[in-house]
């Protein structure tokens, strides 16, 4: 397509001018939406864009420096280069891709654990993983800009992905703190990838789903 070809003379080694800038609003719409169907496409239940900008102002990401001793935030020791209360962004990054998998009430295994070498993961997890490889090796391929993997613990470089779910547009936190979405509710499993251009975002949206409730989730777990 004619976006395709614009967009792969921008990224070519000898285009020294910035992306973000040379990106018409109409030309980062589309290419934010060609992701997104790509996402969906290879098995997300939903999928949307953040700005990584506003991302890093978002209340996880804003409170977790300011907390004490950063205490209830992680479960893993702190690998090297990874600093407690400080996310480690890729310098260049811009925006994130952040997609969805629902749970499904009959298909409880995809929540169950898979023991690895030096650690363990639910099927979920690197269900997200594998359709954010592909997603990551596809762009590369039609647009030829960097993405960046995460992994799931801020220990280990990662970020707060029901903040990202938020500021993609996928829904809103809830009164149970979790990321609750108008299709799912709040049986979703979220993951990112960051992108070294600016892509249009999606979100925030507004969506209030606990407007009226009353409130059973946190009668059961107070």
């Amino acid at each position: 397509s004619d976006i395709l070809i614009a967009w792969n003379q921008l990224c070519k080694p000898t285009a020294y001018r910035k992306r973000e800038d040379l990106m018409s609003e109409a030309k980062s719409l589309a290419v934010s939406e060609m992701i997104i169907n790509k996402a969906i496409s290879l098995g997300a239940s939903l999928a949307g864009i953040a700005d990584l900008d506003l991302l890093k102002k978002s209340p996880s990401h804003d409170i977790y420096a300011k907390m004490e001793a950063n205490q209830g935030t992680g479960s893993r020791d702190f690998v090297e280069g990874v600093e407690p209360g400080v996310i480690k962004w890729p310098p260049h990054a811009k925006s994130a891709l952040v997609i969805a998998l629902v749970h499904k009430e009959d298909d409880p295994e995809m929540d169950w654990w898979i023991e690895l070498d030096d650690d363990r993961e639910s099927i979920g997890c690197q269900t997200l993983q594998e359709i954010l490889n592909n997603v990551a090796e596809w762009v590369h391929e039609e647009f030829g800009f960097a993405t960046h993997t995460l992994p799931y613990h801020l220990e280990r470089g990662g970020i707060f992905f029901k903040d990202s779910g938020m500021m993609a547009g996928l829904g809103s936190i809830g009164k149970n703190n979790l990321l609750v979405t108008p299709e799912y509710g709040p049986r979703v499993r979220v993951w990112a990838l960051l992108f070294d251009a600016g892509l249009k975002a999606t979100g925030p949206v507004i969506y209030d789903p606990c407007d009226g409730c009353d409130e059973p989730c946190r009668k059961a777990c107070p």
